[in-house]
């Protein structure tokens, strides 16, 4: 089932109002920019759309549902379920091997131990970082560690990267 993502009437404010009033549809199939000037507010909007920052007013319906509307335990469930972050630091776990960190989306899945593993090692060979799948992060390049938050990003077939 594809399902778009729809930014509803948001309004958003940290230190300034970012958003007032914005209504924008993204259409499931396509990949979006947010282009703008530092401080300009695209990761206060990531941080919304993403289910990690409350906005003051507005909806962001995903399935038909209001998903701000939802308890906390149903939005951290749709967050691992649907959703798949590459942070600006990219946050890898720093106790965590590349392999581990990449398993950490997985922990809740019902999928077999098997089924893990080779998810695992398909990602990693297609990021090119199968050499590195026992490393620390602070022992990955930058570009390394980017690839790495990628696929830890890409891992459980999250709909929303």
């Amino acid at each position: 089932m594809k399902s778009n993502l729809l930014l509803k009437n948001m309004t958003i404010r940290f230190d300034r109002e970012i958003l007032h009033d914005v209504s924008y549809e993204f259409k499931s199939g396509y990949f979006y920019l947010l282009q703008g000037q530092s401080g300009i507010g695209k990761s206060s909007l990531l941080n919304v759309l993403g289910l990690l920052k409350r906005p003051i007013a507005g909806e962001v319906v995903y399935d038909g549902q209001n998903l701000w509307s939802l308890d906390d335990a149903t939005q951290a469930r749709v967050r691992l379920k649907d959703y798949g972050f590459v942070f600006q630091q990219h946050n890898l776990i720093d106790t965590m091997t590349l392999e581990e960190n990449l398993k950490v989306p997985l922990l809740k899945s019902n999928l077999p131990e098997a089924k893990k593993a080779a998810r695992v090692t398909a990602i990693l060979d297609k990021l090119g970082l199968e050499d590195q799948r026992h490393m620390l992060p602070e022992d990955l390049s930058g570009g390394e560690d980017q690839r790495g938050a990628i696929g830890r990003a890409l891992i459980s077939g999250a709909r929303i990267i």
